[in-house]
This record gives C-alpha cells, structure tokens and sequence, in this order.
C-alpha cells in the first residue's frame, strides 16, 4: 500500500492551505519499489507547487497524485456536483450534468479529479517533504507512492496516449471555448491533436496544424508567424518539457 512515513503530513498540508486560502494542499510524492521511470515523473510533479503552476500543467499530465492532497469541503462539493456527488472513474455516471469533460469517456478518476477542480477556478498548491537522506522512503517523507508492475498506472487501457489525448483534448474545448485553434506540434502527435479537435463536436470553426520543432538556439521571433496571432488560442503539444519551455 501507499505510505505516510512522517506523522505530520496532514498537519502540514492543512496549515498551508488555511495560510494561503487555497482550496486545496498536496504534499510531493516519493515512489518506493519497483520505480523505473517514476522518479522523474513524480520529480516532475514535485516540482509544480504554486497554483498556477498545478492549473496550467493540467493538460501536460496530472499535476499531483489526488490522494496526496487535502480540500476543503465546499471545494469536493464543487466538483462533486456535476456528478450528483459521486467520484467519477470512467464514463459519467447516467445522471449526471454537464462537466468540465465528456461524460462518455473513460476517464481515470485522478485524471478527472484535476481537470474538474481547476475547471471551476479552484486553487491548489504543494508542500514538500522535509530534507532527507536518500533511502528509499526516509520517514521524512509525506507520501510514499508504492511501485509494482501490475498497477493501473503501467497496464491499464484506459491510460492509452489515445485515451489520455481524447480526454484532455475534450478538456480543453470545454474550458476555452475556442473559435480558432493553433495546435504546434510535430509529427503523428500533431496530425492526431489536428484531427481530434477537428471531429470533435465542440470542434473550433477553425483548426490550424503547425510543424514546429523550437530548439534552444532559437528565439521567440523564430517561430511559425502563425503563431504569434491574437485571434486564437494556441495548443502546444510536445511531450518534452524542454520543447515546451
């Protein structure tokens, strides 16, 4: 099972949002066993802890693991409504409203969590882990993330990067409402965001695709012109955070 080695983990995650007057706090996360590549996954997230940062990461991937955090109760009940008061792990459940994302797709439940809470302008921010030594999982530690290989984070279908695209994708045109989209890319990745924004049925009366492959010796006036257009809002889809940068 996951673990809370330091015994102040709550503590801490409630006094920073009480502090702050977020709707939210999540502590970092530490995976132990089997990690693989996890550690920089979860050294990813760690390192989002404004609210900012967590909202606008959002549509990269989630932010933090879900049962990191603590919330406040009028913020559950605000993403619990359109759902009728349930969690949501797969498509919504038949009587429910209208949400931030589709109600046929089968969204994982943390997933759904995030996109809902930010969808509704709620905020949340991270506290980390105390300074420790580099065991494992030092009893410093907020949260421990146990690793195996038979968990649904490496094996489940609906963690497809179809699946996860379809989802935020669905995501990001309920939020934005866009009548025209710029979506740069390169490749697969951006003929498959082109077309799924496309054939949506919130599609924008228009969807640009352009190729672009930003470097670090290029500057901003180096890019696409099209790009640079106020009278859209622009998609940027690269799985490197460097490209992203």
């Amino acid at each position: 099972d996951d673990r809370r080695p330091n015994p102040r983990a709550f503590a801490l995650m409630v006094d920073a949002l009480r502090a702050n007057g977020w709707d939210g706090c999540c502590s970092d996360a530490r995976p132990f066993g089997a990690t693989g590549r996890m550690r920089a996954y979860c050294d990813w997230q760690n390192s989002l802890t404004r609210p900012a940062e967590l909202a606008s990461n959002r549509f990269v991937e989630i932010p933090a693991l879900h049962q990191t955090g603590v919330f406040t109760r009028a913020a559950v009940d605000a993403v619990l409504n359109a759902t009728g008061g349930c969690y949501r792990d797969g498509p919504a459940p038949p009587f429910a409203q209208d949400g931030a994302v589709g109600s046929t797709l089968d969204v994982p439940v943390d997933l759904w969590w995030w996109l809902e809470f930010f969808a509704r302008g709620l905020t949340c921010g991270r506290v980390r882990s105390p300074p420790a030594t580099d065991e494992e999982l030092p009893e410093t530690a907020l949260f421990g993330w146990r690793q195996h290989p038979r968990q649904k984070t490496r094996v489940h279908g609906r963690l497809s990067l179809e699946n996860l695209r379809a989802i935020k994708l669905d995501a990001f045109l309920r939020s934005y409402a866009p009548r025209r989209v710029i979506v740069v890319s390169v490749g697969r990745t951006l003929e498959a965001w082109a077309a799924g924004l496309r054939a949506h049925a919130r599609a924008p009366e228009a969807v640009e695709a352009v190729e672009w492959r930003p470097s670090k010796r290029q500057h901003a006036e180096d890019c696409p012109p099209q790009i640079l257009s106020k009278d859209c809002v622009r998609a940027f889809a690269y799985g490197d955070a460097r490209a992203r940068q």
